[in-house]
């Protein structure tokens, strides 16, 4: 019945966690360079602003700094319809992840020192405010986990101290991959934070999904888009989808319109629109 449009801006800035990736330079160009933040926001503001739609998008402190001129302008442009937030300084995990970039390839990521974690959020939000005056109420943590930061007290209290009031960070299934099940957003109250919101980020990932079923198949996402959001219409839940500024131009969106399709349709079924800002107010009141 919700729908929450995020983008994480992250071009230019996980160059480190492609690393262990076979070809990641041919197969993740487009994530290696700054030209796809800035692309990726020029589409995003003809879309948004065209139907009126609000959106969030988690930015690294890197990427930010690399392409201040396009985030500037997003904001500038869209108003109150734009919630930036954080997604750490450069795209630093906060638990252990093992990811599967090709069918058979997996590659596990250990988690850094928490006083690494606490240094990524501090410096993200530092950019934030330093380049566009935001003062920082969220983040997405990269790469996502399961049951997100459930039983995490010391990181939910670094996240607490520095503002956030609300995380994305559910985001995988028990086996540490996609689809993430259809967990509604909740708060951190049995961790001692009933103020911090989870906001999961259901089902797929739109890099994941194209990873495993081509990036030429962008018909085929498209049929499992519209087959969610009747999903979670039936249903009365809320979907927060993630796209990547790199993978939007990947999936050249200018040609296949999958974001644009999916408002278009979300608009004919009456679904509501939010920001993950404003979304995270509403499951306070209702808590």
């Amino acid at each position: 019945m919700t729908l929450l449009l995020s983008y994480d801006i992250e071009a230019a800035s996980v160059g480190e966690g492609l690393a262990p990736v076979k070809n990641a330079g041919e197969k993740y160009s487009d994530a290696l360079t700054p030209d796809s933040t800035v692309k990726a926001l020029e589409i995003l503001t003809e879309i948004h602003s065209k139907y009126e739609i609000p959106l969030t998008l988690f930015c690294t402190g890197k990427t930010l700094l690399q392409s201040p001129d396009a985030l500037i302008d997003i904001k500038n442009n869209l108003g109150k319809l734009v919630d930036i937030q954080q997604h750490t300084y450069s795209h630093v995990i906060f638990k252990d992840v093992v990811y599967e970039s090709t069918p058979g390839e997996k590659n596990f990521y250990e988690a850094p020192p928490f006083e690494l974690l606490d240094a990524e959020v501090r410096y993200a939000s530092d950019v934030l405010k330093k380049v566009l005056n935001i003062d920082c109420k969220g983040i997405r943590t990269p790469y996502c986990y399961y049951q997100g930061l459930r039983g995490e007290t010391k990181i939910l209290s670094m996240l607490e101290k520095y503002g956030i009031e609300y995380v994305s960070s559910f985001g995988r299934n028990k086996e540490g991959s996609h689809p993430t099940p259809w967990i509604n957003p909740y708060t951190y109250a049995d961790e001692g934070f009933p103020n911090l919101v989870e906001l999961p980020a259901q089902n797929w990932f739109d890099c994941l999904w194209y990873d495993l079923n081509g990036w030429d198949n962008q018909q085929g996402y498209k049929k499992l888009i519209k087959s969610n959001i009747d999903y979670i219409h039936s249903n009365n839940l809320v979907w927060n989808m993630i796209f990547h500024d790199w993978s939007i131009i990947k999936a050249q969106e200018r040609k296949s319109k999958v974001i644009e399709d999916l408002i278009i349709f979300g608009k004919s079924i009456d679904e509501n629109f939010y920001s993950n800002y404003d979304y995270s107010k509403i499951v306070l009141k209702n808590v």
